[in-house]
C-alpha cells in the first residue's frame, strides 16, 4: 500500500487502532483499522464480518470496505505482521460529535434525514442478517457525500 506519510491515529478501541491516511499522490483519505492480538478465533470473526460487509457494499449509507493491507502505519521501515482493513474515511466523524456541534443549527428536515439514513443503513444490515451489537451515536460515522 502506498501512503504519502500522512498517517494519523484517529481512534483507539478495544479491538485496535484506527488511522487516517491518504493515498500517495492523492488528496483522498482512507481509514485504516488495525487489530490488537489477532488469534485464530478473532481472524475467523474478521473474515466472517468481511464476507457480510461485501454483501452490503451497495448501500450509500454504509462505510465502504476497500481491502486489506499489511504494513505498520506507525513505522514505514518495519515489515509488519499485522493486517489492516482499508475503508472509506468518514470525514465528519462520529454522529455524536456532529450532533453536539451542529444540533442547534440543523433544521428538522436535516434531523429527519439523519435519522432516516441511519434507519435505512440498520435495516439493510438486518436484512442481510447482520446485527451491530454496539449501536450508539459514538459508533455511527458520518461521511460528507457529494
Amino acid at each position: 500500500m502506498q501512503m504519502n506519510g500522512n498517517i494519523q491515529i484517529i481512534g483507539t478501541g478495544g479491538f485496535g487502532k484506527v488511522y487516517r491516511a491518504s493515498w500517495k499522490n492523492s488528496e483522498q483519505y482512507l481509514a485504516l483499522k488495525s487489530f490488537f492480538n489477532i488469534d485464530n478465533v478473532t481472524a475467523k470473526e474478521i473474515v466472517h464480518e468481511l464476507k457480510l460487509q461485501r454483501d452490503i457494499q451497495f448501500h450509500n449509507n454504509i462505510i465502504k470496505f476497500y481491502g486489506i493491507a499489511k504494513f505498520d502505519p506507525e513505522n514505514d521501515n518495519v515489515q509488519s505482521k499485522n493486517y489492516l482493513l482499508v475503508m472509506e474515511y468518514a470525514d465528519s466523524g462520529p454522529l455524536k460529535n456532529y450532533l453536539k456541534e451542529n444540533f442547534n443549527i440543523l433544521t428538522w428536515n436535516d434531523k429527519y434525514n439523519l435519522a432516516y439514513q441511519l434507519a435505512c443503513a440498520v435495516s439493510c444490515k438486518h436484512n442481510e442478517g447482520i446485527v451491530h451489537r454496539d449501536l450508539h451515536s459514538g459508533n455511527v460515522l458520518r461521511a460528507k457525500k457529494e
